[in-house]
């Protein structure tokens, strides 16, 4: 009997130990269905030594195995945890995790100061055992380091070894990445030298974390446990079996319904009908492949001769990756040793094929681009209202996930430039044309020039040096909304000209040398204190800080006789409508309203709004055209003009909604940038493209916000561990998942609790909410042959997993001497099902292994 944990563990003892509530008392039933899930895997553990803690995504896996941390850390403070997460987004969110409990102090015996102080976070072991560690007891890797990792010379596995020592837990989250034990990938290799193989036993602990246990195979839980030395404790002979011995598994409910309840699987077509040159190139494309195949077979080359899911480039882009960016970086997650021989034949048909259409000059569309950007974004669309439906669109390519972002801004940018062009030519009496010989920035300094007015108070000071982190070759220089960004220093070589107008414009609001700083500032007391902070960017101070610091200058002097004839700012009546978040707390009152000021300047549609209520205001007060303009009359008349327009375009309801998030985005979003939390609004764009290689991390962040992203085009990157779910109940899976694993894995970014599924399932307003999951497919094509077969091998792993009592076959590639089923949409496509609650029991209950 393992000794590390209490003997009788029950509700009482753990309330005294762990506050599950995270204060919010709102959800009592999730808190006492993590409760009862520490309770059941310490008493798995403290019997077995293994244990899988399978609930669905959005149960708090997490929360469950810190509280458990927390536990065993009470009641033997030398332990040692040593925790896998999959990759660095995994990881930085385990690590807002530890930020939470450290500060909502929810570890009541074990301090929770103490539990924070106690964690050490590195991208590999070698980094992660050093000296200055030494005194850590909880030590955060990455599970994708392994595939990195070549520890043939025994003198260096050996050291490694030995710095790291022994653990009390070790907890592997994503567990289904170790899935396969065949030891043919630099991963799994290392996870068996690692886990089992070392000379001594270091794990005496091992708690597994993975929604998905079994993610591609009938045999996958199985092959996961084979890692582990503990494992030989077991009885289970098969992944059913283990299931039952070691696992445990809830269905997740949001308002009293589990997913079967609102999921809403749509399959939609993408015809030929308008792309006859398309449909000649696939007719071809797949009569070349299918010779190729049977040419295969015949030759007794049967592998060669095989189609995975997913493998199938020509259905999801013609721009060829030089390899998938799942078998290269951080997601790879197959044997792609073996399974990208065939990859290379499909990729070289469709390769020469490009080739002779381009040399006959024939130009091919792809029918799915045009038709998913269709049905996001066109010329009817109504941008402001974007933001109640974004959109997470899941890729298995980076080419596929950089053009379709940039075809859906393209169609931004061209209601952009419509709307940009009306402003233009009612106040300058010219237009901006998209040409190749000249660029709209040097176009936007041509028409503005003669308006181009400085900025009194400080010229050298437009906006904070590194406000804009955007990386500049990813920009299109025809994006509209990026004629108001200011490029950063090391790219301001390839553009020397000056700063145009409606960077001016931004800069206005932005720097706080202008009294246009001040004008999303509600009153006067609240203004007063914005005033004394100088420079405050450039300091180090904590950014919500620093303006009660300010306040406290502000009391011993007169206030400023400038901003006491600045106008009531409009946000002053949108406040008095949701006082109950706002409050009177001038501090709250400062942060919510710089919060919606960059967020509308940088992070939506409404900076376009603005600046033509600016031009507008330029006008009335005859400043247009002056070079030295009276920013007081300027600032009040704008403020009456916004005032007047606060129902246009939805502006006072978007603003409201944002305001209703700030809670949440104060405790939730900015936590990992609390110096500077609007900042992750400064370089989005209404699309965006997210791989492996996307250095700007704040997307995701932003995507969770009313704000930009409205669609977020990713690959398998964000498919595990990353909350996606506050503004996002629809996924668009462009590229077939290879797993049924990884396909619930994608969904489970927006299938979670307190996020829009939750919201529209209690609310009276929306009539029958449901969870969107489309699968676009080409008809009458391989496309239609591999997704009919996949969301029937997907019925079939659901019916092991949650329990259905399929019966189970899996296979993992396309069938391609099989038929189409006529009625697949009907048999395989999951419909929201009222009774599911009545039909579905949990999968693998919790209560044999509490007593």
């Amino acid at each position: 009997m393992n000794s590390y944990f209490p003997e009788n563990l029950d509700n009482t003892i753990l309330d005294n130990l762990v506050n599950f509530q995270l204060g919010n008392e709102s959800v009592t039933d999730l808190f006492e269905t993590q409760k009862k899930g520490v309770i059941g895997i310490i008493n798995i553990l403290k019997e077995k030594n293994i244990a899988i803690l399978a609930d669905e995504v959005g149960m708090g896996k997490t929360i469950q195995s810190i509280a458990i941390i927390s536990i065993l850390l009470n009641y033997k403070p030398d332990a040692r945890i040593l925790i896998f997460a999959p990759r660095e987004e995994v990881q930085r969110n385990w690590v807002k995790e530890f930020d939470e409990f450290h500060e909502h102090d929810l570890i009541r015996k074990h301090s929770s100061s103490k539990l924070r102080n106690l964690l050490v976070s590195g991208k590999n072991l070698e980094e992660l055992f050093t000296s200055d560690n030494f005194e850590k007891k909880i030590f955060l890797t990455r599970t994708t380091s392994l595939s990195f990792m070549n520890f043939e010379e025994p003198e260096r596995f050996n050291l490694i070894l030995e710095r790291m020592g022994s653990f009390d837990l070790l907890i592997i989250d994503e567990a289904h990445m170790f899935r396969k034990n065949n030891r043919e990938s630099n991963r799994s290799d290392m996870g068996m030298k690692l886990f089992k193989e070392a000379q001594d036993s270091k794990f005496k602990n091992v708690l597994l974390l993975t929604a998905t246990p079994i993610h591609s195979s009938k045999d996958d839980t199985k092959n996961i446990v084979s890692y582990f030395e503990v494992s030989k404790k077991l009885l289970g002979t098969n992944s059913e079996e283990i299931l039952k011995e070691i696992c445990i598994r809830r269905l997740k409910k949001i308002s009293g319904r589990n997913k079967y309840q609102y999921r809403e699987e749509i399959a939609t077509e993408t015809p030929f009908s308008k792309y006859p040159k398309s449909e000649l190139f696939y007719a071809l494309y797949q009569k070349k492949l299918i010779k190729r195949i049977v040419r295969e077979r015949s030759n007794g080359r049967k592998h060669e001769s095989r189609i995975f899911f997913g493998y199938l480039e020509a259905f999801e882009s013609f721009q060829i990756d030089t390899i998938s960016e799942s078998s290269t970086k951080s997601e790879g997650e197959l044997n792609y040793t073996e399974d990208f021989k065939n990859v290379s034949i499909e990729k070289q048909i469709l390769q020469d094929l490009i080739e002779q259409f381009q040399i006959n000059d024939q130009k091919i569309d792809h029918p799915k681009y045009d038709q998913i950007v269709a049905s996001i974004i066109n010329e009817d669309s109504i941008i402001y209202e974007l933001y109640k439906t974004k959109v997470l669109i899941f890729v298995r390519r980076i080419a596929s996930s950089n053009e379709l972002a940039k075809r859906i801004n393209q169609e931004f940018n061209t209601i952009f430039l419509k709307k940009l062009n009306r402003i233009l030519l009612q106040y300058f009496g010219q237009e901006l044309k998209y040409t190749n010989s000249e660029s709209i920035r040097e176009q936007i300094h041509e028409i503005t020039n003669a308006y181009n007015e400085s900025i009194e108070e400080d010229h050298s000071k437009l906006e904070p040096e590194n406000e804009e982190s955007t990386n500049e070759d990813n920009i299109n220089e025809k994006d509209i909304l990026h004629l108001f960004r200011r490029k950063n220093k090391k790219f301001e070589s390839k553009d020397k000209l000056e700063r145009n107008h409606l960077q001016k414009f931004r800069a206005r609001f932005t720097e706080n040398h202008s009294i246009f700083s001040a004008f999303f500032i509600t009153d006067l007391i609240d203004r007063a204190k914005f005033a004394d902070i100088e420079n405050y960017e450039n300091s180090k101070v904590n950014y919500f800080k620093s303006f009660s610091e300010a306040y406290k200058i502000k009391e011993k002097k007169k206030l400023s006789n400038y901003y006491e004839n600045l106008d009531e700012s409009f946000l002053t009546l949108i406040f008095n409508e949701v006082k109950d978040i706002v409050s009177q707390n001038s501090d709250i009152r400062l942060e919510i309203s710089e919060y919606i000021k960059i967020g509308l300047l940088y992070g939506s549609p409404y900076i376009l709004d603005f600046y033509e209520y600016y031009l507008q205001s330029l006008k009335e007060t005859e400043n247009l055209g002056k070079e030295r303009i009276d920013q007081l009359q300027v600032f009040n008349r704008m403020q009456k003009i916004v005032k007047d327009n606060i129902n246009k375009n939805s502006l006072k309801s978007f603003i409201i909604e944002a305001i209703k998030f700030f809670p949440i985005f104060k405790s939730k979003i900015s936590g990992s940038n609390k110096d500077r939390p609007n900042s992750i609004f400064y370089s989005q764009d209404p699309a965006y493209g997210y791989t492996s290689d996307t250095s700007n991390k704040s997307v995701v962040d932003s995507f969770n916000t009313p704000f930009f992203p409205y669609v977020l085009v990713s690959t398998s990157v964000l498919q595990e561990g990353v909350n996606l779910h506050f503004y996002c109940n629809k996924v668009l899976h462009y590229g077939i998942a290879w797993t049924p694993g990884d396909n619930e894995q994608r969904i489970g970014r927006v299938d979670r609790l307190f996020g829009k599924m939750q919201r529209e399932l209690e609310s009276s307003e929306v009539e029958n909410p449901s969870l969107e999951i489309i699968y676009p497919y080409m008809p009458n094509t391989l496309d239609e042959l591999q997704l009919s077969q996949f969301l029937k091998r997907k019925t079939d792993v659901e019916g092991i997993i949650d329990n259905l009592g399929s019966d189970v076959r899996i296979d993992k590639e396309i069938k391609l001497e099989s038929e189409f089923e006529n009625d697949w949409k009907n048999l395989y496509l999951r419909k929201k099902d009222p009774l599911a609650n009545d039909r579905i029991s949990i999968p693998y209950p919790i209560a044999s292994k509490i007593n």
